[in-house]
């Protein structure tokens, strides 16, 4: 693949080449000076492509393991989350909030068509929820919500975390721009072609 043509859609797509060039390199030992500085500069450019402050969490793992990361940092027996369905993910996450003892209240939209904002306006007026979980660009449809901004902005008025996945916003940017308390989930060979396979990350 050439690096200068980035698919940047939902995927799965392509790695490229320098990604790939680089991941047969010998492995680096990771209590070196050298490694610990190579690290902290891939730290501070990833903090780039996301547009944060924060710090930017690499995993080792699947993509799966990137979602039930940041679920299960946030959610404990007995809490509330407000899940937004419009494919496969959408279906882990809830998998995931009821697999560690939360509450998984499900708001299923059809796949590939718009998020209908009042009824998850509605939704969050009739309960007290700690997460608000949404797929920002679902594989399965092959669909990017746009008012994933939005969606934050009623998550936050109404006492919520908002964990968006499964990409940074940089790559799907959206309108209105996500702010505030959240938790952003990249996963793998989706939208940022430029992720080796094993290597979910979220903020």
């Amino acid at each position: 693949m050439n690096t200068d043509d980035i698919l940047m859609c939902p995927g799965p797509n392509d790695i490229a080449d320098r990604v790939l060039r680089a991941m047969i390199r010998p492995a680096a030992c990771p209590v070196t000076p050298e490694f610990q500085e190579f690290y902290e500069q891939t730290l501070d450019m990833l903090a780039e492509v996301y547009q944060t402050r924060n710090q930017v969490v690499p995993l080792p793992g699947s993509g799966r393991s990137g979602v039930e990361s940041a679920i299960t940092s946030v959610i404990e027996p007995g809490d509330r989350a407000l899940v937004i369905i419009c494919g496969t993910f959408g279906h882990l996450a809830a998998r995931v909030v009821n697999g560690v003892g939360g509450q998984a209240e499900e708001v299923q939209f059809p796949w590939g068509e718009q998020l209908d904002t009042g009824v998850i306006r509605d939704k969050l007026t009739q309960g007290t929820y700690k997460l608000v979980t949404m797929v920002h660009n679902e594989t399965s449809s092959g669909a990017v919500y746009m008012n994933a901004g939005e969606i934050a902005k009623l998550a936050h008025a109404h006492g919520a975390l908002f964990c968006s996945m499964p990409s940074p916003p940089s790559a799907a940017p959206a309108s209105p721009p996500i702010r505030g308390r959240l938790i952003s989930v990249c996963l793998a060979i989706t939208r940022l072609s430029l992720l080796p396979l094993g290597m979910p990350m979220w903020l």
